[in-house]
C-alpha cells in the first residue's frame, strides 16, 4: 500500500500486486504440466490443465486483484474512490466534508485476525461506513491507511499543529 501526503491531497494506493504475481505463477506452472501432459499423450488431464485452470485462476483472479484508490482533495472539496478490475473501473465521489474519519474493520479467519480500512461518511445519502477494500488481510496496511486518513483529516480542519 502506498500513501502519499501533501497538504491539500491524501493520495492511498492498494494495489495487490503479489497476489496477482502468486496467481500468474500458478496458472503457468499448471499451464506447463498440462502442456507437458499433451505431449506424453495424455489428453484428459492434459486439456483439463490447459483449458479448466486458466478459468480457474481466473476466477481467483477477478475476485482478489483489485485496485483501489482513495483521493482526498481539500481544493476540490473531494473524497474519489477509484476501484479497477479486470473487467473495468468505477469511481465514487463524496463531499469531503461528509468525511468523519477513517476506522479499521477486524475479521477473523483460521484463528487469525485480518483487516481492512473503512471510512466514514457522517452526512448525506451516503451516509455510513464504506470499506475500502472488498478483502481482509494481514499486516499492518490498514492501520496505516486508518491513520493518514485521519491525521490528515486533522490537520486539513486545523485540529493538530501542521508542524506535529
Amino acid at each position: 500500500m502506498k500513501i502519499e501526503r501533501t497538504p491539500d491531497l491524501l493520495v492511498i494506493d492498494n494495489r495487490p500486486i503479489f497476489i496477482a504475481a502468486l496467481l500468474s505463477i500458478m496458472l503457468l506452472a499448471f499451464m506447463a504440466g498440462g502442456i507437458r501432459m499433451l505431449m506424453e499423450g495424455l489428453w484428459g488431464q492434459g486439456l483439463l490443465f490447459v483449458l479448466g485452470m486458466p478459468l480457474f485462476f481466473g476466477v481467483f483472479f477477478a475476485l482478489f486483484v483489485r485496485r483501489n484508490q482513495l483521493v482526498l482533495n481539500r481544493q476540490t472539496g473531494e473524497l474519489l474512490h477509484r476501484r479497477r478490475t479486470i473487467f473495468g473501473h468505477t469511481e465514487t465521489r463524496f463531499e469531503l466534508a461528509a468525511l468523519a474519519g477513517a476506522e479499521v474493520q477486524y475479521s477473523r479467519s483460521d484463528g487469525k485476525q485480518t483487516r481492512r480500512m473503512a471510512y466514514v461518511l457522517s452526512e448525506g445519502p451516503d451516509a455510513g461506513t464504506h470499506p475500502f477494500t472488498t478483502a481482509y488481510s494481514s499486516g499492518n496496511n490498514a492501520q496505516r491507511a486508518a491513520d493518514a486518513v485521519n491525521a490528515w483529516l486533522a490537520e486539513a480542519r486545523g485540529e493538530t499543529d501542521r508542524a506535529g
